[in-house]
């Protein structure tokens, strides 16, 4: 690579209530940068960042790196790596998923989550397919022998939308998905913002925005409790609102 080029890296942070570093994790400690989809030749290089964290069940965290494909499990006492899931550096076998899509079953992800019957979801971007689209998808993991099985998915039943940047997923209950698509590819079929589905796929809602607008949504969110809303002009949030 170029000997004077910049290394962009993520950095991940525990603060305390008086916002004292109690625990931090570089991404670059502990994952080579050229662990990649993109160039690592320019002055400048982004090999991946952090786009979602998630403390899980046995409080260590989960984070999504974007740009490496990869989902990793992160031990909280040393800062070492527990186990790596997606990319061409995987230690997970995939069960059910599409062999087509293999190494990368995933790709640009974000949102991971762990529920709590301990599978995992996350919105799977999809740029590095052709066409490009993108899904929700729910693993069950087995961290003992390292099997990811494909439990469900839910994509766009017509055409294809691509969310090359942000973009988040949650599944609801009675098993219907609500995604957000963040920004669409441009060379996405469909476009949308937003799309909920019922339990059947079939769809519940669509949100657009205009075409000549330059809307840029990273992440939606569904309110399922019972909440009355209470609407906010631009100029009243210039006042304080």
């Amino acid at each position: 690579g170029n000997p004077f080029a910049f290394v962009a890296n993520s950095i991940v942070q525990e603060q305390d209530a008086n916002r004292n570093v109690v625990w931090e994790w570089r991404d670059v400690d502990h994952i080579p940068p050229t662990y990649t989809d993109q160039p690592v030749t320019n002055l400048l290089v982004g090999p991946g960042q952090v786009n979602a964290i998630e403390l899980d069940n046995d409080c260590n965290f989960l984070l999504s790196t974007h740009q490496r494909d990869e989902i990793v499990k992160v031990n909280r006492t040393t800062g070492e790596l527990v186990w790596t899931l997606g990319s061409p550096h995987s230690q997970f076998t995939f069960v059910g998923e599409h062999a087509e899509n293999a190494p990368n079953y995933f790709s640009w992800q974000h949102d991971i989550r762990r529920l709590a019957n301990g599978n995992i979801t996350l919105w799977d971007n999809g740029e590095l397919r052709s066409p490009a689209y993108s899904r929700s998808v729910e693993y069950q993991l087995d961290e003992v022998n390292r099997v990811a099985t494909l439990v469900a998915e839910c994509r766009y039943p017509t055409g294809h939308i691509a969310a090359y940047l942000a973009g988040c997923t949650k599944p609801l209950p009675g098993g219907g998905w609500f995604q957000s698509y963040g920004i669409n590819d441009p060379a996405s079929s469909v476009k949308r913002a937003v799309v909920e589905y019922h339990a059947d796929g079939t769809l519940a809602l669509e949100l657009s925005t205009p075409d000549n607008v330059n809307v840029i949504s990273y992440r939606a969110i569904k309110l399922t409790g019972n909440y009355t809303p209470t609407i906010v002009s631009l100029s009243g949030l210039a006042a304080g609102q």
